[in-house]
């Protein structure tokens, strides 16, 4: 898929390119390619990556508001992990702001070494890296009764878990897991190269976590600046649902509101796409057309200085 995305050519024979950021083709990829566009589903993000940064974001809001009053890492590989999805939400200086605010342990030294990195210390501090048995005794110090212990990457019901839950602690236990390789990012990679070369008319958000990793292989590939600039100038970005608004708005990107139901999006698709093309000529612009009209470029690629 992603050598399909670079070899791909703006409007393919005048049909307009619309890039949805969705696992799988979908109900409106189908829609979309019986109006005559060429729909492209990239995956910005695996269905297991997403679910694992969506608790994540959930995680950094629980811990904000207070929920937890320990964090235990039992591994350097599950601080690492807990703060590259921290950043690929945006939420990575709220997570180490919220964890200053507990106490904090850890179990060996790489995952002490790991939170150094960001300027965050265990507590009580210990001559030497914790083991799982004298973390155990430090924990049996404190009074956890009734009090929430946030738990990375242990080991479900091991002697450590028991020992917590019979001091009366509310333990939640995180499995995280470090999944990255060049193959996670190379479609969209190729995706944001056809944006900023101009291959693609308009792109689709119904998912604010599939954006922000989109925007951060932007970064980690430095085209994030001309990412942003291609979407507010050449390109007809739609959002599904006010989060995905909020988080475009956010990075200084006005979309339009798309409905949710296949058809009303198409139809309002192909509206706002007509529009920048007849704006392009410097023509009147289109009313809405109807929902059966097929998706065609009316124009060659608009690229504004």
């Amino acid at each position: 898929m992603a050598q399909q995305l670079m070899d791909s050519r703006p409007y393919f024979g005048g049909r307009y390119v619309v890039a949805l950021l969705e696992a799988e083709p979908s109900e409106l990829s189908a829609a979309l390619d019986a109006h005559g566009a060429v729909p492209i589903a990239v995956p910005t993000v695996s269905e297991r990556l997403y679910v694992e940064l969506e608790e994540v974001r959930e995680l950094v809001d629980e811990l904000a508001a207070g929920k937890y009053e320990v964090a235990l890492f039992m591994s350097g590989s599950g601080v690492s992990s807990l703060f590259e999805c921290a950043h690929e939400v945006g939420r990575r200086a709220d997570l180490v702001s919220a964890l200053r605010a507990l106490t904090v342990a850890c179990r060996g030294p790489k995952a002490t070494a790991g939170l150094r990195r960001f300027g965050l210390y265990g507590k009580p501090e210990a001559s030497a890296p914790l083991t799982s048995s004298s973390l155990m005794r430090a924990l049996q110090q404190l009074d956890l009764a009734g009090r929430g212990v946030l738990r990375i990457n242990g080991e479900p019901d091991d002697p450590l878990a028991k020992s917590l839950r019979a001091q009366g602690a509310n333990l939640r236990d995180v499995s995280l897991e470090q999944r990255r390789s060049p193959r996670d990012t190379a479609e969209p990679e190729a995706l944001l190269r056809m944006i900023v070369g101009g291959a693609v008319q308009a792109l689709v958000v119904s998912c604010e976590i599939q954006f922000l990793h989109l925007f951060q292989v932007a970064r980690r590939i430095e085209l994030a600046r001309e990412f942003v600039y291609a979407l507010r100038k050449h390109v007809t970005v739609g959002a599904l649902g006010t989060s995905s608004r909020e988080i475009l708005e956010a990075h200084g990107v006005t979309p339009h509101s798309l409905p949710a139901q296949p058809q009303p999006l198409i139809t309002a698709l192909i509206h706002f796409l007509n529009t920048r093309a007849a704006q392009g000529r410097g023509a009147a612009s289109p009313g809405p057309l109807p929902s059966g009209s097929p998706i065609t470029a009316t124009t060659t690629p608009i690229i504004e200085s």
